[in-house]
């Protein structure tokens, strides 16, 4: 069983309030950009996680994505946004 997600500190919201401003940032809270029960699942198995998607490919799956590209993108876009300096 994973445990809840903890609260931020009030030092690290402080932090994040200073950098908000600092930087001329939307005001954002976290639990409204981030979507924490997904990242506990991901990373709550406790085990690594091995997949292949040979099976798909070979069942005409063939279109890729350049995730690298993906995550720049979603990075500028963030950046636009005005959530990330």
């Amino acid at each position: 069983m994973v445990p809840p997600v903890m609260p931020m500190s009030q030092e690290n919201v402080s932090a994040a309030v200073a950098i908000v401003r600092r930087h001329g940032l939307a005001e954002s809270p976290l639990d409204e950009i981030a979507d924490w029960a997904f990242a506990d699942f991901h990373w709550a198995h406790g085990y690594d996680v091995t997949s292949s998607t040979a099976k798909l490919r070979e069942t005409g799956f063939t279109e890729t994505l350049d995730s690298a590209q993906m995550l720049l993108d979603h990075l500028t876009r963030y950046r636009e946004a005005k959530i990330l300096p």
